[in-house]
């Protein structure tokens, strides 16, 4: 089997390791072969406490999903979600000589060096490129140039740029350890929004809120590109901590009662509904009203989605008539979230799942808890494309011999 027909992808969540193995069919879609989780031992509260355990994790991960698919893999796309990240637009321009000859690689090359220099402030760094499209002479929607005849080629190109973290950096180190290359590190964001967004949604305009455990990622798309990308600090495990303090329980306590019986809007719940609040062993029973319960989950959620219209607000979304918002991960499953969400917004609100790009596995793939995990894989067989646009050589950067990965550990 040709190696090129597999793309795997790892995303690092808050509460689960999840690897997936996928094959790349002639209309490149992909069809699921193998999936894996662990637990992310090593990790506490979204810090490396350990990097064995965490490494080891990853490795059980992917070797459950290797059994599955009944392959071994070597190399695999990651997801990285830093706050301080920061996306910009950049647009590159440059003339074709020799009056209209077929574009090359190297044309690429330079139209796309010409927007990131456009763009990029002195002090940072590249850490994703998303090519939307390129424009030959006026004409746009161009996903490869290469052959066609022209005399003025641009590229819009959405960057997410800054340094990677000490967390990403030890992320990238223990698939390492694994023995694994990292192929490519992809923002959580986009992946999210390339696994439930249709091209119609884009077009129109679309905010997607990936409601995660450590954090809330949200993309903006107006025009069918990437207006605006952001990562907030906080996410649903904070509303276990609430839950925790407010009521004097363990953690573990307060996450299965959010998990069974939290909603994020308390007007939905009866006064008279009662939830058992007891630990694991205690004989007593210990019930607190529903409603007092779902009152500290909403007050969360909307301090949560308050900060996240402030920082959209330069966005210039929402605006028109066509937008909506699509909700995904793993908080996407919490009763009442949208109606919640729809309040807050005054938009249309649905719940995003990985749409037809990605097949197989039935019930899985229509979990808003796998949005990113799967979005991974679509993103990594894009990267790889442009790569063979640009470069039938190239060296992965990522790769264990790559001059700019030993760079950044030095």
């Amino acid at each position: 089997m040709d190696n090129y027909e597999i793309i795997t992808a790892i995303d690092m969540g808050a509460t689960k390791i999840r690897c997936a193995i996928g094959k790349v069919n002639e209309q490149k879609r992909i069809n699921i072969m193998g999936i894996g989780c662990s637990p992310p031992s090593g990790m506490e509260d979204g810090t490396v406490v350990d990097v064995d355990l965490l490494s080891g994790s990853i490795e059980k991960a992917v070797t459950e999903a290797e059994k599955v698919a009944g392959i071994e893999i070597e190399s695999a796309f990651v997801g990285i979600a830093q706050t301080n990240f920061r996306g910009i637009s950049g647009r590159g321009i440059v003339s074709i000589p020799s009056a209209g000859r077929e574009i090359n690689k190297k044309d690429v090359n330079r139209v796309i060096e010409v927007a990131r220099v456009v763009a990029i402030r002195s002090n940072e760094g590249p850490v994703e490129e998303l090519v939307q499209e390129f424009i030959v002479d006026g004409q746009g929607g161009i996903q490869n140039p290469i052959g066609m005849y022209g005399f003025k080629l641009e590229a819009e190109v959405y960057m997410v740029t800054g340094t990677l973290s000490t967390f990403s950096r030890t992320i990238i180190e223990c698939v390492k350890n694994c023995g694994l290359s990292v192929e490519g590190i992809t923002f959580k964001p986009l992946a999210s929004g390339e696994a439930v967004l249709s091209s119609t949604e884009k077009k129109t305009g679309v905010l997607l809120i990936d409601f995660g455990g450590e954090s809330t990622s949200t993309v903006v798309f107006m025009n069918g590109n990437v207006a605006g990308a952001r990562i907030l600090a906080v996410g649903a495990n904070q509303i276990t901590t609430d839950i925790a303090n407010k009521f004097h329980i363990p953690a573990h306590t307060a996450e299965r009662i959010k998990r069974n019986h939290g909603c994020a809007l308390a007007s939905l719940v009866e006064e008279s509904e009662q939830v058992d609040i007891s630990s694991d062993g205690e004989t007593t029973k210990n019930r607190i009203p529903r409603y007092s319960l779902a009152q500290v989950i909403q007050n969360r959620i909307e301090s949560i989605f308050t900060h996240l219209r402030r920082e959209i607000e330069n966005t210039r979304f929402p605006r028109g008539t066509g937008e909506t918002i699509a909700l995904t991960g793993g908080g996407a499953l919490m009763e009442g979230i949208e109606e919640l969400v729809h309040q807050k917004f005054n938009l249309p609100v649905r719940t995003g799942k990985p749409d037809g790009k990605i097949q197989g596995w039935g019930k899985v793939i229509n979990n808003p808890a796998y949005s990113t995990l799967f979005g991974l894989l679509p993103t990594g067989l894009a990267k790889r494309q442009l790569m063979e646009v640009k470069s039938t050589g190239w060296q992965n950067p990522f790769s264990k011999s790559g001059n700019w990965f030993k760079k950044l550990f030095q």
